[in-house]
């Protein structure tokens, strides 16, 4: 049980990684041009552009920030909405049908025609789906399907629909080994930039991370690391203990995504699932990062709650060696951005060991030497802390 507090001398060391996406140049030149607002490395979402756009990008990128690498998101086999996919809003009670393509008089969501075939699957075998969009923004109950085109659903919360939005069905129905050819394009045209790290989105088996590797290739300029190219490895449904620790080996690192999480698993599961895994974080061989509406109050108020701010404090104290800020950093307003990543440096700066010694609250601390626990005693099947002069 001590190890859900497990902390390293050599992660207290470190500076909390920021991880910052970003949705062009333009948001890049603006962060670069700010002061205490640069971030450790950049996040590009491969989902929301075409290869030429992303090759476009890139190459400007690496013209003036080549030394500050930057995560490529790729999809991998999480399901989203189609680029075609219009900007609707749909209300709770309205029947819907999810689709491959536009059907007349219908309102439709679109997704890929194999994604339809497992929804029709999905519902012979379950009397009750629930598809959730956008992080749970927009829920969707399936129904029995009366046709092979399409799935007919009830809108259950309704909201703004938008092009390229997670579409997630619980559990992720979706296995692969390889990269899929989307994906390989992306690889094969965005390897040949040194600053390029990739992100493996709903990775499952550690045969995809190879096969990631391979096609990067060892000559590669982006293969500068021990094992290849740098890979993530985006943990976004809920795997077993074995599952993530075979992951950890062959990933360099591991982002904790709660919002994929979070509507694969609902609330109270996520809540459930965060516990178990902080506590074995220590096992998994690699640096973890934690993503996922880490400030996100922050694109749209301009300013953080108080318990996200005592929640990025936490995670510095359980392990996490990052986050990755995503609507934060890409929200229309550029002042909120530079606010969210300034914050997120003062916040963790401050939660860092060699600062709490020398702060007002360092007597808090056992012998000022750094964060640590107070022996705890077992009392009456929980846990609770022993008094100063009670024994170890």
């Amino acid at each position: 049980l001590q190890s859900c507090c497990w902390r390293t001398s050599e992660m207290s060391a470190n500076p909390f990684t920021i991880i910052a996406t970003v949705p062009n140049m333009e948001r890049v030149e603006a962060i670069l041009g700010a002061e205490g607002a640069r971030p450790d490395y950049f996040r590009l979402n491969l989902s929301h552009c075409t290869v030429q756009q992303a090759v476009d990008f890139l190459t400007a990128y690496n013209q003036r920030c080549g030394d500050i690498p930057i995560f490529l998101d790729l999809q991998g086999s999480k399901i989203r909405l189609l680029r075609e996919q219009p900007t609707i809003t749909v209300n709770a009670g309205e029947e819907v049908v999810v689709c491959s393509a536009p059907i007349a008089g219908k309102t439709c969501l679109l997704v890929d025609a194999q994604v339809v075939r497992t929804c029709i699957e999905a519902c012979g075998t379950h009397p009750s789906i629930t598809a959730l969009i956008d992080d749970g923004k927009v829920e969707l109950r399936l129904l029995h399907p009366t046709s092979d085109a399409f799935v007919p659903a009830t809108v259950v919360r309704g909201g703004k629909v938008l092009p390229r939005k997670g579409f997630n069905l619980s559990p992720h129905p979706i296995c692969l080994t390889t990269l899929t050819t989307v994906d390989h394009e992306f690889v094969v045209k965005t390897r040949v930039f040194p600053c390029v790290r990739y992100a493996l989105s709903f990775v499952s088996d550690p045969r995809e991370i190879v096969a990631l590797r391979e096609t990067v290739g060892r000559d590669a300029p982006c293969s500068r690391h021990a094992r290849g190219c740098f890979v993530a490895a985006k943990l976004e449904r809920a795997l077993s203990v074995a599952e993530t620790r075979a992951l950890g080996a062959v990933s360099d690192e591991m982002w904790l995504c709660r919002g994929d999480m979070g509507s694969q698993l609902g609330l109270p599961g996520l809540a459930q699932f965060y516990r178990a895994f902080v506590h074995v974080m220590p096992s998994f061989g690699c640096p973890v990062i934690l993503a996922g509406e880490v400030l996100d109050h922050m694109p749209m108020a301009g300013i953080s709650t108080r318990s996200e701010v005592c929640h990025l404090a936490d995670a510095v104290e359980r392990g996490y060696t990052g986050c990755v800020l995503s609507n934060e950093t890409v929200c229309p307003s550029t002042d909120n951005a530079l606010a969210a990543i300034r914050l997120v440096r003062a916040v963790t700066a401050a939660a860092q060991a060699d600062r709490i010694v020398g702060s007002p609250f360092g007597d808090w601390w056992p012998r000022h030497s750094g964060p640590s626990r107070r022996p705890r005693t077992h009392v009456s099947g929980r846990w609770t802390i022993t008094p100063p002069g009670c024994g170890a």
